[in-house]
């Protein structure tokens, strides 16, 4: 095992993070594996995730997103634990089916569009214009916004995760 997590043997600062991270969410995810070495990151990225689960993107959307990521990043842990979840918010299995494959799901234009953003950003491309106005006139800026920075926070929990054991 890369990262021996045993709550009662980290250091007091990451032990306080981790119990600030467990009352929160009921629970420590797999990201925190890692992430609790450095207790001000984990708890910063804790509060960030929580706003952006909490804000005005639909769950849908959302769930498509760390779909995507988690196909881009190869990472089984999360796919695992989010296509029951992206089902659950509404995305067809059809749509669930696509992703696995890397194709854009069908689907509710937000489903769509949130894929197409994701996988062009993460191709490290910029967004075409008719892109970019299809993924405003859905999700207004605030939104965009929202979108940009949960496909960060997506990424770090691939990224995380993939620290672990493969």
């Amino acid at each position: 095992m890369r990262y021996s997590f045993q709550p009662e043997q980290l250091l007091p600062d990451s032990r306080a993070a981790f119990d600030t991270i467990l009352e929160r969410r009921g629970n420590v995810a797999p990201m925190y594996r890692t992430l609790i070495a450095s207790p001000d990151v984990a708890l910063s990225i804790e509060e960030l995730s929580a706003r952006l689960w909490k804000g005005g993107l639909p769950q849908s959307v959302l769930e498509t997103v760390f779909l995507v990521v988690s196909r881009k990043f190869h990472c089984d842990e999360q796919w695992k634990r989010h296509a029951p979840k992206a089902l659950a918010a509404g995305v067809l299995q059809e749509g669930v089916d696509a992703i696995a494959k890397g194709l854009c799901p069908s689907g509710p234009l937000e489903v769509r569009t949130a894929y197409r953003v994701a996988k062009r950003l993460l191709a490290g491309r910029r967004i075409p214009n008719l892109l970019w106005a299809q993924a405003r006139t859905t999700y207004g800026d605030s939104g965009l916004a929202d979108l940009c920075a949960f496909l960060g926070v997506a990424c770090l929990v691939a990224m995380s995760i993939n620290l672990q054991d493969p």
